[in-house]
């Protein structure tokens, strides 16, 4: 978790924004927190989302403590959903990543708005948040993808197919 983590810190730090959307920087950490959200227990959910709002919060000009809890909210919703969808469907991955982004980027403008933190006007937020949906449902499928080999080759996922059974055994 902790390297996937810092990889997707470094590489969403690295890449540069897209100037037909505001310069809005793909979510990659928000995609980290969606997984373990989805396929993981609400309190690793929460655990991550902190994590990963704590790494956004280091790597861009927000005050610390907005995105923290913009991602913890996030990460409990997808959370509450993920016994209702199909967490490995590609549609699923897409509609949760633009959902999510848009919503995470909507909020911290208006957080950072309210705050005095930002000045930009209502075009330029609607034009950021909407290029936040778009990316994310370009990138979260792709996070999902590598977090879910990763996962898969330290054995925490059973393979395709394969169902994973967890034995306890007792000494007595």
């Amino acid at each position: 978790m902790f390297v996937v983590l810092l990889a997707a810190s470094v590489t969403q730090m690295l890449v540069p924004g897209l100037p037909w959307f505001g310069h809005v920087k793909a979510p990659l950490l928000l995609g980290v927190a969606l997984y373990y959200s989805l396929n993981y227990s609400f309190v690793e959910a929460l655990a991550v989302g902190c994590l990963a709002g704590f790494l956004h919060d280091v790597l861009s000009p927000i005050p610390l403590g907005y995105s923290m809890g913009v991602f913890c909210v996030a990460a409990g919703v997808a959370c509450a959903f993920r016994r209702v969808v199909l967490t490995d469907a590609l549609l699923t991955q897409i509609v949760v990543g633009a959902a999510a982004a848009l919503a995470v980027n909507g909020t911290l403008a208006v957080l950072l708005f309210k705050g005095a933190f930002i000045e930009y006007g209502m075009r330029e937020l609607a034009v950021r948040a909407g290029g936040a949906g778009v990316l994310g449902a370009f990138a979260t499928p792709v996070v999902f993808s590598v977090v879910s080999a990763l996962d898969r080759l330290v054995g925490n996922r059973a393979e395709q197919g394969e169902v994973k059974v967890n034995v306890i055994r007792r000494r007595f």
